[in-house]
């Protein structure tokens, strides 16, 4: 059971700073530059681009919960009292709502009006 929990608080540390990392070095390579450049300048309107951008981003969220919630799933077939689907569940979401909270922290959002 420690292990679980260990990965789990990991997660909520580590997974903030790979969504930070990749916002800004990778996911220039996913999203086309006509969304930001128009003549060789920057363009006035860049709402597309911050969409594309947002919408990345949740995909690598939505990616980095789907590997949690499987290795909560395959890690509670070893433990010596039966897990429920709905315990992995209500696990993999509250580590959920914890990378949020702590993504949101890391990319100022949270704290910025305080």
């Amino acid at each position: 059971m420690g292990l679980l929990l260990c990965v789990n608080v990991f997660a909520c540390y580590f997974v903030p700073f790979f969504l930070a990392y990749a916002h800004e070095y990778l996911n220039g390579f996913f999203i086309p530059d006509s969304l930001r450049w128009e003549n060789e300048h920057i363009r006035k309107e860049l709402t597309q681009f911050y969409q594309v951008s947002g919408f990345v981003i949740l995909v690598e969220w939505l990616g980095w919960l789907y590997v949690l919630y499987r290795y909560n799933r395959w890690y509670s077939s070893f433990l010596p009292y039966p897990q429920s689907l709905a315990t992995t569940l209500l696990a993999t979401f509250i580590t959920g709502v914890l990378i949020t909270a702590s993504s949101l922290k890391w990319f100022g959002y949270f704290f910025q009006h305080l």
